[in-house]
C-alpha cells in the first residue's frame, strides 16, 4: 500500500493525469489507482491481489452496471477511453 501511495504522488507531481481510485477491485482484489500517460492511454498501478489456484474454476464473471469495486470512487466515464494525448 505504501508503494501505490508513494507512485500516486509521484505521478501528480511529474503532473500525470489520475483515471480513477484508489479503490479495490470485485475480481482479484487488487488495490488499484488508474493514471493517462501522455498519450492518452490508461495505466493501472496495483497491489495486493488474491492468490489463486485450480481449485477456483475460469469462467465469466459478469458485473453489470453496477460497483465495479469492493471500495473507492465510481468509475468515471472517460475509463475506457483513449483521449486526446496531453500537451507539455
Amino acid at each position: 500500500m505504501d508503494d501505490l501511495h508513494a507512485g500516486r504522488a509521484y505521478l501528480a507531481a511529474k503532473r500525470r493525469t489520475h483515471e480513477w481510485g484508489i479503490g479495490r477491485h470485485l475480481l482479484g482484489s487488487q488495490v488499484f489507482d488508474y493514471w493517462r500517460d501522455p498519450w492518452g492511454h490508461i495505466h493501472e498501478h496495483w497491489t495486493d491481489g488474491d492468490q489463486l489456484d485450480a481449485s477456483m474454476p475460469p469462467g465469466d464473471h459478469p458485473i453489470g452496471l453496477g460497483r465495479v469495486s469492493q471500495w473507492g470512487p465510481d468509475m468515471p466515464e472517460t475509463f475506457g477511453r483513449t483521449i486526446a494525448p496531453v500537451k507539455a
